[in-house]
């Protein structure tokens, strides 16, 4: 049984780094958002992520600076998201057409290298390096437990900007 757990870490990026993530941040919901709306168009909810990718793909390439993999996870996302209300209105419960505006994006390992101290991230504009602001590895704490075990491997992470901050959801 593959047991997942999820590590905020916090990081270390330089102005110029973060004036890119911001950017990134922004087209990412941007593109999210627009697959939802795509989605949200006849009675019908589409939820499936290759008639989404077939129908959204190239529009919002041409619109953002988005790299493809990013786009593919905003894609995935906004399906998710549908898919969840949808699962919602089987059940009787009311939920409306989502929409994402909380400053988040969706890294996996072919737009992010999660290495033992840093990681780099793709942007609009070509990758960034952001160094993890760690505690002390002998102390006891889920990145103790968690991230510096070699038995558990990041394969993604959601990135959040909140008080002033970037942390790195990683995913292990």
């Amino acid at each position: 049984m593959e047991v997942r757990r999820t590590v905020p870490v916090k990081l270390d990026v330089a102005d110029s780094d973060a004036d890119l993530l911001h950017e990134t941040i922004s087209e990412f919901l941007w593109a999210a958002n627009y697959v939802v709306d795509h989605a949200w168009q006849d009675e019908y909810k589409t939820t499936s992520k290759a008639e989404l990718q077939r129908e959204t793909y190239d529009d919002v390439r041409a619109e953002t600076r988005l790299q493809a993999n990013l786009v593919q996870n905003a894609r995935n996302k906004a399906a998710e998201a549908v898919k969840g209300v949808v699962a919602r209105w089987k059940h009787g419960d009311y939920a409306g057409k989502p929409n994402f505006s909380a400053p988040t994006l969706v890294y996996d390992k072919r737009c992010a290298t999660f290495n033992d101290d840093h990681a780099t991230l793709s942007t609009v504009e070509g990758r960034i390096t952001a160094e993890y602001v760690l505690p002390d590895e002998s102390r006891e704490t889920p990145h103790s437990e968690y991230l510096f075990n070699d038995d558990y491997e990041v394969t993604g992470a959601e990135l959040h900007y909140r008080d002033g901050e970037f942390y790195l959801h990683a995913v292990l």
